[in-house]
């Protein structure tokens, strides 16, 4: 699959996903050294300051018992933390997907090597378009998220409510009324749940591919956004499809190990305390060497968004037969 005529063609969502296993294969030194540098540090210091910080809350907790001031500290703590990552990831985190694209679209389109110094190099120039073509994505993403959830909480009120006069008007309906309502309960939950998932796809789908448009097409922040919306039209079941598989590809290894610390956290308290550190640096480590295949999966989908919308198949093809004639 090295010619570009099979590497540049319109794709399902099957076979977005296993020609990332591929590109991702194919180049997993270079994308593992780029996380190396870029991810790992951060991944693990962090790892390892959340750690300690709990570590010695819990300790000054069972020293001294729960207290007002220990829970403000631990409140505290927990907000520094979080505002440190929402740092690295609108930017150092940017500039890391940026050079990840870079690197997998010369690849796929070009069929070209690039030197890492040159990727980051390049990479890091836009970090300030970066930083702000998330900040703006981020934004928008917080705005569906609590528009999600009130959406969940009025359409649950609104269930709620009917039932209540459902129970009411078939309160002699014995087992038979009460199983219909479980099982209806049951299936409107699971609704809610994937319309959930639906809205946040949607609206990450549209919105969420600015950084290949900053880093592959050197657009400007607000250029990033308009551009992802314009080339993912008509493409929703298409990139959903593959997104959710190299979501599920990305999550399950770590997700085995958070599984077994929470099993621990119930059956041996001791035990947990003893292994969350090192089961945190794993799962922290696990996503760090497995994130380049996610990005190389959004680099691959945004490629296949410009061949169906834009003929890059075919540009690249003429760029050929021309430096052929020259």
């Amino acid at each position: 699959m090295r010619d570009i005529e099979t590497r540049l063609k319109k794709m399902s969502a099957v076979d977005i996903v296993d020609y990332s296993i591929e590109v991702y294969k194919r180049n997993i030194k270079k994308l593992t050294i780029l996380t190396l540098i870029m991810y790992v540090p951060f991944a693990l210091l962090y790892v390892f300051l959340s750690g300690s910080i709990s570590k010695d809350l819990n300790r000054l907790t069972n020293e001294s018992g729960a207290s007002f001031s220990l829970a403000m500290a631990f409140l505290l703590v927990s907000i520094v933390l979080f505002i440190v990552y929402i740092c690295y990831f609108l930017t150092v985190n940017g500039v890391l997907q940026a050079a990840i694209s870079k690197v997998v679209y010369n690849d796929v389109v070009y069929g070209r090597s690039l030197g890492l110094k040159e990727v980051i190099k390049e990479s890091f120039k836009k970090i300030f378009r970066i930083l702000g073509y998330r900040a703006l994505f981020y934004l928008i993403m917080a705005g569906v998220i609590i528009g999600t959830l009130i959406a969940v909480i009025i359409f649950l009120w609104a269930v709620l409510f009917l039932f209540g006069i459902g129970m009411t008007l078939f309160s002699g309906g014995g087992r038979f009324i009460e199983g219909f309502t479980i099982f209806f309960g049951a299936i409107i939950m699971i609704a809610i749940v994937l319309g959930a998932i639906m809205s946040l796809g949607f609206f990450y789908i549209k919105f969420g591919f600015g950084v290949q448009a900053i880093s592959i097409e050197n657009k400007g922040a607000t250029d990033g956004i308009s551009r992802s919306s314009e080339l993912s039209r008509k493409m929703f079941w298409n990139s959903f499809i593959a997104l959710f598989t190299g979501g599920l590809i990305y999550f399950f290894i770590p997700s085995i190990s958070i599984g077994i610390t929470v099993i621990l956290s119930f059956a041996d308290n001791e035990l947990y305390r003893q292994v969350q550190l090192a089961a945190t640096a794993f799962v922290q480590l696990g996503y760090a060497l497995l994130y380049p295949f996610l990005a190389t999966l959004t680099t691959n989908i945004f490629i296949n968004w410009k061949i169906c919308n834009e003929g890059l198949d075919l540009e690249v093809k003429v760029d050929k037969l021309l430096e052929g004639n020259d």
